[in-house]
């Protein structure tokens, strides 16, 4: 029975987790975003004032460069799947 199933609604599972898959990378790449222009903002503040914002600085680049990783990986994911 599992497999008759299968067989039926393989193809629209298929494409649900595709779809889920774009949605969660889309995700990722919108937070990487966000964390761009909080790049953009920390430096202006690290430009002004070097000795305190190194860690903030760097923090940020952290975040964005994982988001970005995540995003980019799991559209690569959702790629595979066709």
């Amino acid at each position: 029975m599992a497999a008759k199933l299968r067989i039926i609604f393989g193809d629209a599972i298929r494409s649900l987790r595709q779809l889920w898959l774009e949605v969660i990378a889309t995700f990722f790449v919108a937070l990487a975003l966000i964390g761009i222009t909080s790049i953009v903002d920390e430096y202006r503040k690290y430009r002004n004032t070097p000795d305190g914002g190194t860690l903030r600085l760097s923090m940020s680049i952290l975040f964005s460069s994982v988001m970005l990783i995540f995003g980019l990986h799991t559209f690569w994911k959702a790629r595979k799947i066709r």
